[in-house]
């Protein structure tokens, strides 16, 4: 197991952040300059954003551009494209693998009217062209659909079924044609809680009260069984996140485990990689006083406390 360490350098003495460096983002809050950090840890100048506040950031894998609401911000150029619709207001958004093209789901009614409505995914491009993927799912009052991956590089999308608490159905979707390559659908009382993939759509863990499964989505097959509740993978797959502690989920062992009182909320991954960034928020049993959330890097060196009570540039819905 990995031991820790807390940088904090003089934010006078640090570099800007390069075109192409990959990192992962946090602000104090929403109004404040995102705090840029390196995958190897490494700590970068504020990025100003100027009228680009008042909302949570959502980042592209490698970094390179962010959501606000119904713009990207695109890093490089500092160049700005409006989206068709407002991030998470209605419309769930996640990032695909390429770091270009975005999901966007969202239901075609209203889900508040009796008998609700079919949800339809979207592909967003570059320049904000939309084309329809599959029009898929339920969404009534409290059933909706949930977007689990987003992978250009392998045509694939997975979304599952929420009806009221557990998850009913997962489909994995080919994205280029809209066809069903997978329909995993559980019967009542076996149902997962909670359902995440990986970022290639290539396996999902199923979190059931205790312990949560690993399934391989090309066969359907459990290939692994784990306790405690999972929340994400890495970007390479072979890391997963749970609410306590960070695995090698092939062999159990434990790379991390999360500080006493403290559990995983949200993760972002490295594109292509092991390391995680984690948000841990306190829970009951937390030492006091203690901060409300903590953020860390936790990569194949030591793991990295990078910041307390922050808002990071990612989200994760369960």
């Amino acid at each position: 197991m990995m031991s820790s360490q807390s940088t904090n350098p003089s934010p006078s003495k640090l570099a800007v952040l390069p075109v192409g460096r990959g990192a992962f983002f946090y602000s104090p809050d929403v109004y404040a300059p995102l705090h840029p950090v390196g995958w190897d840890g490494t700590r970068y100048a504020q990025l100003q954003l100027g009228t680009l506040t008042g909302s949570q950031a959502i980042q592209s894998p490698d970094g390179s551009k962010l959501i606000f609401d119904n713009v990207v911000y695109d890093r490089a150029t500092g160049s700005t494209t409006q989206l068709p619709f407002v991030a998470n207001k209605g419309t769930q958004v996640m990032w695909a693998d390429d770091s270009a093209h975005i999901c966007a789901l969202h239901p075609l009614g209203d889900s508040q009217q009796p008998g609700g409505t079919t949800d339809e995914l979207d592909l967003v491009g570059p320049g904000g062209a939309t084309r329809v993927v599959a029009q898929i799912g339920h969404d009534e009052a409290q059933a909706f659909v949930l977007l689990r991956s987003c992978s250009v590089a392998k045509d694939v999308a997975i979304l599952a079924q929420r009806a009221v608490m557990p998850i009913s159905d997962v489909w994995v979707i080919r994205i280029s044609t809209g066809a069903i390559i997978r329909h995993l659908a559980y019967q009542q009382g076996a149902e997962p809680r909670i359902v995440v993939a990986s970022p290639d759509g290539s396996l999902i863990a199923t979190v059931g009260s205790t312990t949560t499964d690993v399934v391989d989505t090309g066969t359907g097959s459990t290939v692994a069984h784990l306790n405690g509740h999972a929340v994400a993978f890495s970007g390479d797959g072979n890391v997963l996140a749970l609410d306590d502690r960070v695995v090698d989920w092939r062999t159990g062992h434990t790379l991390w485990l999360v500080p006493a009182g403290f559990s995983v909320i949200f993760v972002l991954a490295e594109p292509g990689g092991s390391a995680v960034a984690l948000d841990l928020m306190a829970g009951q049993g937390a030492a006091s006083p203690t901060p409300p959330s903590q953020l860390w890097l936790v990569a194949s060196s030591t793991p990295i406390h990078i910041a307390d009570g922050v808002v990071p540039s990612f989200v994760t819905v369960n």
